[in-house]
């Protein structure tokens, strides 16, 4: 609880606040702001400011026990048609796509009701031959998630989005600007794809929740040769290759685990009840190999700190805009 913030203050109360024995000897206010008797949490949103003379005043509406209290600012909003955002790893740690990978995000389409092809998130090598996706495709209704190499679709499955409709809540109609489901306050939906590299086939391989529950129908079953290539290039809303509709979106708080599947409780955790934010905000720093939070424009991208990538930006359209 803060200290009051106007009237009398004792520095007893100070002490208490500190969680410290209000009869602490030899206490003076000097010592207080210089440090010498507790550490002082300067994410307060009050606090001493160790200038001399020392006011009491100074203490008012000081809060002990208050968090850095990260604040979700910004969403980035796509209104092009080009080809999105694109991060490429500039030095660093190197990530395989042989390994379980999941992938976080929130998504809101704004694209019209026609037929779009939209590329979520992609992970390549460089090469078209090497790519692993989650696509939305609006003539099927699907969600199609991909891993691709050596120009084989090695694993694969779909969702449609109306036999899932409990979880999407769109009903018997397509993914689009005035059909959005189920989403938060902000407007938009969290996803995560989870793939699991032991699985032995694509309906096994991947799983897909929507707001932090699963969605169970899946369709289609691709299951090939697994390629082993380093992922270079980090993808958000791509074009599809010969298709030029209008990709209209808003993204936030994309996260890669890698080498991790991340469990139901964590995926919950994630979801955050609706609200938005990076994983470690969420203390789920473990093997994140890459973040793009959306709160920088120019936009910026970093690793966990499991790793020590440093990723670039290949490719810039779209903008940040606050909630």
């Amino acid at each position: 609880m803060a200290l009051p913030s106007s009237g009398e203050i004792k520095i007893s109360q100070i002490l208490i606040e500190a969680g410290l024995s209000s009869t602490l000897a030899d206490t003076s206010l000097g010592d207080l702001e210089d440090g010498n008797v507790f550490t002082i949490n300067t994410s307060s949103a009050s606090y001493p400011n160790n200038v001399r003379p020392a006011y009491i005043t100074e203490w008012y509406s000081y809060d002990h026990n208050a968090s850095s209290g990260y604040i979700n600012v910004n969403y980035w909003d796509f209104d092009t048609s080009g080809e999105g955002l694109r991060f490429d790893r500039a030095s660093g740690t190197q990530f395989s796509a042989s390994n379980d990978i999941c992938v976080s995000f929130w998504v809101r389409p704004e694209w019209a009701n026609s037929d779009t092809n939209v590329t979520l998130f992609e992970l390549s090598s460089g090469s078209s031959a090497d790519r692993f996706f989650l696509l939305y495709d609006f003539g099927l209704n699907r969600l199609v998630a991909r891993h691709r190499s050596n120009s084989t679709n090695s694993r694969g499955t779909h969702w449609n989005l109306q036999t899932n409709t409990t979880q999407t809540g769109t009903g018997t109609g397509k993914w689009h600007g005035t059909n959005v489901g189920n989403v938060n306050t902000g407007g938009l939906a969290h996803i995560v794809l989870t793939f699991d590299f032991s699985a032995s086939s694509g309906s096994a391989a991947f799983d897909c929740y929507w707001n932090g529950v699963k969605m169970p129908n899946k369709l289609t079953n691709l299951t090939n040769t697994i390629t082993a290539f380093n992922i270079e290039d980090v993808f958000i809303n791509r074009n599809v290759v010969n298709t030029g509709a209008s990709r209209e979106a808003r993204y936030d708080n994309l996260a890669i685990f890698h080498n991790k599947m991340l469990s139901q409780s964590e995926i919950t955790s994630l979801y955050n009840s609706g609200s938005s934010l990076p994983p470690a905000e969420l203390s789920l720093d473990d093997n994140v190999m890459f973040v793009f939070e959306a709160e920088d424009d120019p936009p910026t991208a970093v690793s966990g700190t499991d790793f020590n990538t440093t990723w670039s930006v290949g490719e810039d359209n779209g903008r940040a805009i606050g909630y």
